[in-house]
């Protein structure tokens, strides 16, 4: 694909959350009377998760704008689950397959088998569950058999926040309490934040204490239905291309009050002296100055791609930190995004949690490898709309794992973008 210079403007939809999708689906199979999710995100990493529940028990009936969801009951594969490229699906089955009697084995692409296991399982295994992966670090497959009968387990909390989730899905399914203790510091705590947001409307109880999180056993979700809210990690790509291009982007189906802790867009945005105006559901974003800025990515890691493609357009020095996690995405997102950086000509250094940026106010441009990584590819996407000489991409496809309607939008506020022959 290639991306030529151009500039956003107009109006779009948000997609809805993916994270939300997730995890509406998963509680939605485990209620045991029907169910419908309200405005999914239909990507290739939820139909990972709608695919799994199915090999667990579920039915699925897809509507125009929906999905209807009946689970008698969970019962164990008799297949491997594929959960594709998709570390929530893995994190989040794994959890619900550890409640059930009968083995689960759970597997996925090459990036999903480098992904580590081994903090998950362990907790698990804790809790009363057999578990074993492949490897000192236990990557996928992952073969899980329960039910748990435990009532402690430990996790480390900066590792991954899909971890954490997991327990506080599954946990209050099972007969016993659980006590759930948080080591280290607490990364992608806002993901966290979406999966308690999620229980609480579906009326599952579940406890903040200091050093982690305490549930009765024997909850089951309450509810039939759940309204998937829109994605601000996949709308902030269109606000910060309007941000880097001269345009002026208006984006409705966004509720600032969300938990959604890549809402910080709009803090960033504004340091980076964009004009960001809200109204109801509707964000808008209007070009400005252009500033170099700081920002810890702890909690909102899916940002740390775009953030940089912005600080790579300011003039002067921007750093990106608090993203030691970042290693354990998709690609390790710090190499990955400075290497995009540095072949599009812009001078940048990756540091332990994350990089720094010294902008001199425009991107050359140049031919970028996403290694398959869906925001790698929208960030160098967005760039190449900023870029002097324009983008050529190694992939036109992965953006459909988190937010299937990137291109179309992206074409409709005004960008410029052309498939590539051989």
């Amino acid at each position: 694909m290639r991306v030529i210079r151009s500039c956003l403007r107009g109006e779009v939809t948000a997609p809805p959350s993916k994270s939300y999708t997730h995890r509406a689906i998963i509680l939605g199979a485990l209620v045991g009377e029907r169910f419908e999710v309200i405005r999914p995100l239909i990507s290739d990493d939820t139909e990972a998760t709608l695919s799994a529940i199915e090999m667990m028990g579920a039915t699925i009936d897809r509507g125009v704008n929906s999905i209807r969801i009946f689970c008698p009951r969970i019962v164990a594969p008799k297949s491997t689950i594929d959960a594709r490229n998709s570390g929530t699906t893995l994190r989040l089955i794994s959890g619900i397959a550890a409640l059930i009697e009968g083995k689960t084995q759970i597997t996925g692409d090459d990036s999903l088998r480098r992904r580590p296991m081994k903090p998950l399982l362990n907790a698990l295994r804790e809790l009363g569950a057999k578990c074993a992966g492949e490897g000192a670090e236990e990557h996928p497959p992952v073969r899980i058999e329960g039910p748990m009968t435990g009532t402690h387990a430990k996790l480390p909390g900066d590792v991954s926040s899909q971890f954490i989730s997991s327990l506080l899905i599954a946990c209050p399914m099972k007969k016993t309490p659980t006590r759930i203790k948080i080591t280290g510091s607490q990364k992608s705590r806002s993901y966290v934040d979406i999966s308690l947001d999620v229980l609480k409307k579906l009326r599952i109880e579940v406890n903040r204490v200091p050093d982690g999180f305490e549930m009765q056993g024997g909850q089951r979700p309450k509810g039939r239905t759940f309204e998937i809210p829109g994605d601000f990690s996949s709308a902030a790509f269109l606000m910060c291309g309007a941000a880097i291009t001269g345009g002026d982007v208006r984006i409705r189906g966004l509720d600032i009050s969300s938990p959604q802790g890549d809402a910080a867009i709009l803090k960033v945005l504004s340091e980076f002296g964009s004009k960001i105006e809200t109204s109801g559901d509707m964000i808008r974003c209007v070009a400005g100055e252009r500033l170099p800025f700081e920002f810890d990515v702890s909690n909102t890691p899916d940002l740390f791609p775009i953030l940089a493609v912005i600080a790579a357009t300011a003039n002067g020095r921007s750093r990106l930190f608090g993203g030691e996690h970042l290693k354990f995405k998709e690609s390790n997102r710090i190499e990955t995004t400075v290497a995009m950086l540095s072949d599009l000509g812009v001078d940048a250094q990756a540091t332990a949690d994350g990089c720094i940026i010294n902008g001199k106010g425009k991107i050359r441009g140049g031919t970028i490898n996403t290694h398959n990584d869906h925001r790698i590819m929208m960030s160098a996407v967005i760039a190449g709309l900023a870029s002097e000489q324009g983008v050529i991409l190694s992939d036109d496809s992965s953006y459909v794992i988190s937010y299937p309607a990137f291109i179309d939008d992206v074409q409709k506020l005004g960008g410029m973008l052309q498939k590539v022959s051989g």
